[in-house]
């Protein structure tokens, strides 16, 4: 399938958000905290929604198939679940055995992070629990037309809204239909973009956008963040609006879309990516905080970009590092 580049420029503007809310709060940025604090609270509905979207997206194209759908799951379960046993496990041993961590983790307790939510690895497990609620809709014919797909969008917003953001932690299931929603949507900007770009819609999705945004601005101003946070309404319009026209107005952009070519690998390696880039950014004479943030982000992305460039030359590294065949 020949990419979009379009919508790889989209993935890494996703990624970038990604790691540097993961970065936001790291003590050298102290100084400069409170604008690091505002452009992560700006993005918070942005980031991981347009990440979700964009992979409902791209299921769109390859969807589950009658008489197919554990073939599918095999596939996906070998491209996010082998993966993630691998990396996690790696990534857990680290902090459990290497000196000087700040947050040193109980080697015995290395069973959790299969079953639970652990650092970033928990939309790797919401995701392919996303993929097997989406496959079984998909074979029942919920997104078949555009009006059943409008049917079952607004139905998964119910536990969206309403479920706690620290409900069902098995397996990510709480943190899935958190995501959920999104996918749903992806797949709709792909197959019925015909009525979802529509004129008119577009201008209705314009003002909800301006509206939540200009709101969710001033709530910060106001100090009431939490009421355009995750899993409220104004959250939901806001990530909702900001999806749909960012898909709308998307353009190949140089740079973006090469880290995009690669979102999955750093979203994937960007604890080790991150943890070098730490310790680079201390060791610096005199940096400023702008400076390190910069050298953190640089690494997490660079770091995910080689570990795929190095793993791919290895079939078993491939399947094994990146699930890929």
């Amino acid at each position: 399938m020949k990419k979009d580049y379009s919508i790889e420029s989209l993935r890494g503007l996703a990624i970038i958000l990604v790691l540097g809310l993961h970065i936001s709060n790291d003590a050298p940025l102290q100084p400069v905290q409170e604008l690091y604090s505002y452009i992560a609270y700006t993005f918070q509905n942005v980031r991981i929604p347009l990440f979700t979207v964009i992979s409902g997206y791209l299921y769109s194209m390859r969807p589950a198939e009658k008489g197919a759908v554990f073939v599918f799951l095999q596939g996906k379960a070998r491209r996010i679940i082998l993966p993630f046993f691998v990396v996690a496990t790696a990534e857990y041993f680290a902090t459990s055995l290497t000196p000087g961590v700040n947050n040193p983790t109980s080697i015995h307790e290395i069973w959790r992070i299969f079953i639970f939510p652990y650092e970033h690895y928990w939309f790797l497990q919401a995701i392919f629990v996303v993929f097997i609620v989406t496959a079984i809709i998909e074979i029942r014919g919920g997104l078949e037309s555009f009006r059943s797909w409008a049917v079952t969008f607004s139905l998964t917003l119910i536990p969206f809204i309403l479920l706690p953001g620290d409900s069902f932690q098995f397996f990510a299931i709480g943190p899935a239909f958190y995501i959920l929603p999104f996918f749903i949507l992806g797949i709709g900007i792909n197959r019925y973009r015909a009525q979802l770009f529509d004129r008119k819609n577009l201008m209705i999705c314009g003002a909800v956008f301006l509206f939540s945004f200009l709101l969710h601005q001033f709530l910060w101003f106001e100090g009431n963040v939490q009421i355009g946070g995750k899993r409220t309404m104004l959250g939901l319009f806001l990530s909702v609006s900001a999806c749909i026209l960012l898909f709308y107005i998307r353009r190949p952009i140089w740079g973006l879309n090469f880290i995009g070519t690669y979102a999955f690998s750093i979203y994937l390696y960007q604890g080790f990516g991150t943890a070098i880039g730490r310790r680079l950014g201390e060791a610096l004479p005199d940096v400023s905080p702008h400076s390190y943030f910069l050298v953190v982000l640089s690494s997490g992305i660079f770091v995910g970009i080689i570990a795929e460039m190095v793993f791919r030359r290895s079939k078993v590294l491939s399947m094994f590092m990146l699930g890929q065949k």
